[in-house]
């Protein structure tokens, strides 16, 4: 016997206003413009080093913010955009604001006087070198 589940008097209707009311955003798209989110991030673990690459296009180097502070590497970016235009009668003026903040714990053997950062087509690249004695060779593990 298979279990069907009830979904009240007018199932119809209920799955109208399921839908009218789960929106997935598009009210606050439409009011607000797109929800901000950080960038995607790739993370390499290399023998010598760690890189770090953000793809964030339309960013220039100077809205970047990195910095390294007990152990966490954070990078930040934030641009502001402001639009005027006066006439006789009226006076139009529009902004916009984005940001957005990305936080990493660093492991221990990263040399943090050590960390070389660049943007170059929409591409924020971070090497970060390793202390040579976190720089092992691979061992076989024998097991008995």
């Amino acid at each position: 016997m298979a279990l069907i589940k009830q979904r009240g008097a007018f199932p119809i209707m209920n799955t109208l206003l399921e839908n009218f009311w789960n929106t997935d955003g598009l009210i606050e798209d439409r009011l607000f413009g797109p929800r901000a989110s950080a960038p995607s991030v790739n993370i390499q673990d290399l023998e010598h080093s760690i890189i770090v690459e953000m793809a964030a296009p339309g960013l220039r180097k100077d809205d970047f913010s990195v910095d390294l502070q007990n152990g966490v590497l954070r990078i930040e970016a934030e641009t502001k955009q402001e639009d005027e235009e006066k006439t006789d009668s009226y006076t139009r003026r529009e902004f916009a604001y984005n940001g957005f903040s990305r936080s990493f714990s660093l492991p221990e053997y990263v040399k943090q006087d050590d960390i070389n950062a660049t943007y170059e087509n929409g591409i924020l690249r971070l090497v970060l070198k390793k202390e040579p004695q976190a720089i092992s060779k691979r061992k076989q593990i024998e097991i008995r």
